[in-house]
Protein backbone atom coordinates (compact mmCIF):
# COMPACT_ATOMS: atom_id res chain seq x y z
CA UNK A 1 0.00 0.00 0.00
CA UNK A 2 1.08 3.50 -0.94
CA UNK A 3 0.86 6.13 1.93
CA UNK A 4 -1.13 9.08 1.70
CA UNK A 5 0.61 11.97 1.33
CA UNK A 6 -1.68 14.95 2.59
CA UNK A 7 -1.24 18.42 1.21
CA UNK A 8 0.60 20.29 3.61
CA UNK A 9 -1.63 23.85 4.31
CA UNK A 10 2.06 25.78 5.56
CA UNK A 11 2.04 27.79 2.47
CA UNK A 12 1.79 31.77 2.65
CA UNK A 13 -1.62 32.15 1.71
CA UNK A 14 -3.00 29.76 4.28
CA UNK A 15 -0.61 31.66 7.02
CA UNK A 16 -2.32 34.82 4.97
CA UNK A 17 -5.79 33.93 5.31
CA UNK A 18 -5.15 32.70 9.32
CA UNK A 19 -3.96 36.51 10.32
CA UNK A 20 -7.12 37.98 8.54
CA UNK A 21 -8.88 35.78 10.75
CA UNK A 22 -6.93 36.50 13.80
CA UNK A 23 -7.32 40.37 13.17
CA UNK A 24 -10.87 40.60 12.20
CA UNK A 25 -11.50 39.32 15.47
CA UNK A 26 -9.51 40.94 17.43
CA UNK A 27 -11.19 44.05 15.48
CA UNK A 28 -14.59 42.73 16.56
CA UNK A 29 -13.38 42.02 20.17
CA UNK A 30 -12.57 45.90 20.18
CA UNK A 31 -15.26 46.94 18.69
CA UNK A 32 -17.87 45.11 21.18
CA UNK A 33 -15.91 46.41 24.21
CA UNK A 34 -15.98 50.17 22.54
CA UNK A 35 -19.83 50.04 22.19
CA UNK A 36 -19.98 47.72 25.66
CA UNK A 37 -18.54 51.29 27.02
CA UNK A 38 -21.44 53.71 24.77
CA UNK A 39 -24.17 51.64 25.95
CA UNK A 40 -22.99 51.84 29.80
CA UNK A 41 -23.39 55.81 29.33
CA UNK A 42 -26.81 55.65 27.51
CA UNK A 43 -27.74 52.50 30.21
CA UNK A 44 -25.91 52.27 32.65
CA UNK A 45 -23.64 49.15 33.87
CA UNK A 46 -26.33 46.77 33.21
CA UNK A 47 -27.74 43.50 31.94
CA UNK A 48 -29.57 45.41 29.23
CA UNK A 49 -26.50 47.42 27.69
CA UNK A 50 -24.14 43.82 27.90
CA UNK A 51 -27.17 42.17 26.28
CA UNK A 52 -28.40 45.27 23.50
CA UNK A 53 -24.25 45.14 22.37
CA UNK A 54 -24.30 41.15 22.36
CA UNK A 55 -27.18 41.20 20.46
CA UNK A 56 -26.26 43.70 17.95
CA UNK A 57 -22.64 41.64 17.34
CA UNK A 58 -24.13 38.55 16.97
CA UNK A 59 -27.15 40.37 14.34
CA UNK A 60 -24.22 42.12 12.52
CA UNK A 61 -22.72 38.14 12.48
CA UNK A 62 -25.63 36.96 11.17
CA UNK A 63 -26.26 39.45 8.55
CA UNK A 64 -22.44 39.22 7.44
CA UNK A 65 -22.57 35.65 6.98
CA UNK A 66 -26.46 35.68 4.84
CA UNK A 67 -24.77 38.24 2.69
CA UNK A 68 -21.23 36.39 2.08
CA UNK A 69 -23.16 33.08 1.34
CA UNK A 70 -25.52 34.80 -1.35
CA UNK A 71 -22.37 36.08 -3.13
CA UNK A 72 -20.54 33.24 -2.99
CA UNK A 73 -23.45 31.41 -4.07
CA UNK A 74 -24.16 33.80 -7.16
CA UNK A 75 -20.36 34.54 -7.66
CA UNK A 76 -17.90 33.12 -10.47
CA UNK A 77 -17.84 28.92 -10.16
CA UNK A 78 -14.54 29.10 -9.26
CA UNK A 79 -15.81 29.90 -5.70
CA UNK A 80 -18.42 27.21 -5.13
CA UNK A 81 -17.40 23.76 -3.57
CA UNK A 82 -20.51 22.01 -5.57
CA UNK A 83 -18.44 21.50 -8.51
Amino acid sequence: MHPTTQKSNDGPQFTAVLACFFLSGFAALVYQTAWLRQFSVVFGTSELAVATVLAAYMAGLALGATAAGKLLQHGPSHTRKDQ
